[in-house]
């Protein structure tokens, strides 16, 4: 007898070993990856495999067992869930002269994607007509440009189509945190993720999502925070009067103080954290004129050996800066064709006063964009506008005839 091991093909495999193997698989990708093999692996895949999946995320959308008071809903039939919103770019690699379509995707129900509009948070509830129900995505380039996490109710997603519900939206804000041990690792459990939550006009609190348990965050006194985010594995919040602070994994009870200027109190400071995980910056609106309603902004860099905030003139021309309800991520200025870089997009409710109430101006949700280079705002242009909505003519032409 050879002691040579008999070489078998793959695509002898037995279809019941190849079922064992797809359970196995986390997401969709990969279980479609698996299945594009050849068209016996397609056959050994049942479409429940593939649907029992979820589309963006195997951790999310993940209910808490144990909800807290403050997230208790109206009604006891509403189940508060952490979710997560996905920022895509796609391009065509067939002509990349064409224009690319930029969408936000939040998977509320496993195996179903909203998408909004314009990165609103107002959700789409239909999409064109003439859109494809299927993508060929061998001639479609897809770039992840941001994850966000928040907390919403699964039996209750009304509050995703309608501009009732805006002033809410700075609240129940989640940034993860990843044990340290665990960064590194291929894959990450949701055991090993704590979400520090940002609620209750500026409250934090942060939730071990192994076993649901709770943690108030100490604040010394009373403060109220703008915004979190998670900046080198570490999480930065800032505060109404632009301190910033810092929380470890192994402390979430305490807050260490960053910085210690201040700025004016009268609307809502955002934190932006650069793609390389290298920079973070304080963007801060001020209005210029209160009769005309002119803006500027101010940006500040953060000298983590000097622990201070430091003005800077922009990001540079190679960046845009995209402010959303949910977050804000820098994106290429070379992605999107007529455009110029060191720009900041934003809505107006994003930077809106401390009062719940909601000005004609914040509540319009149009998107603006402002040049940090000849301190200029304007509303999108048209050719700008397209970015978002509708989606791009080309999609329909690398639809795919095959699911």
């Amino acid at each position: 007898m050879s002691g040579r091991r008999r070489a078998v093909c793959w695509s002898d495999l037995p279809p019941e070993l190849l079922s064992k193997i797809a359970e196995c698989l986390d997401s969709r990708a990969h279980i479609q990856q698996f299945r594009a093999v050849c068209k016996l692996w397609a056959r050994a895949i049942s479409p429940s495999v593939l649907t029992s999946k979820n589309i963006l995320s195997p951790l999310f959308p993940y209910p808490f067992s144990h909800p807290s008071p403050w997230l208790d809903s109206p009604t006891q039939s509403q189940s508060p869930v952490l979710v997560s919103t996905c920022v895509f770019l796609l391009r065509s690699t067939l002509d990349p002269k064409l224009p690319p379509w930029l969408f936000a995707a939040e998977e509320l129900h496993p195996g179903k994607l909203f998408v909004s509009k314009l990165l609103s948070p107002i959700a789409i509830k239909k999409l064109p007509t003439d859109f494809p129900r299927t993508l060929d995505f061998s001639y479609i380039q897809v770039s992840e440009l941001a994850v966000f996490h928040r907390v919403r109710f699964a039996d209750d997603p009304t509050d995703m189509f309608t501009k009732s519900h805006l002033s809410d939206f700075n609240h129940n804000r989640v940034v993860l945190f990843v044990h340290p041990s665990k960064i590194s690792c291929p894959t990450i459990g949701i055991g090993d993720c704590t979400a520090m939550v940002l609620h209750n006009n500026g409250s934090l609190s942060a939730i071990r999502l192994k076993d649901g348990s709770e943690l108030r965050v100490s604040l010394m006194m009373m403060k109220k925070f703008d915004d979190i985010v998670n900046f080198k594995g570490k999480i930065y919040a800032i505060n109404r009067k632009g301190r910033a602070y810092m929380i470890h994994y192994y402390n979430t009870l305490s807050l260490t103080n960053i910085t210690e200027e201040t700025l004016v109190e009268d609307k809502r400071k955002r934190l932006a954290v650069s793609s390389d995980q290298q920079e973070l910056f304080l963007i801060y609106r001020w209005c210029r004129n209160k009769t005309s309603g002119a803006v500027g902004f101010n940006i500040y860099k953060l000298n983590e050996q000097e622990s201070k905030w430091e003005r800077v003139k922009g990001f540079g021309d190679d960046r845009i800066l995209f402010v959303t309800f949910d977050g804000c991520f820098f994106a290429s200025a070379n992605d999107f064709q007529g455009w110029k870089g060191n720009c900041i997009v934003f809505y107006s409710a994003c930077f809106a006063s401390y009062s719940s109430f909601l000005t004609k101006r914040d509540r319009n949700l149009s998107l603006l964009v402002y040049n940090l280079e000849n301190d200029d705002c304007q509303y999108l242009a048209s050719y700008q506008s397209q970015l978002f909505w509708p989606p791009p003519t080309w999609l329909s032409s690398h639809a795919s005839s095959t699911i």
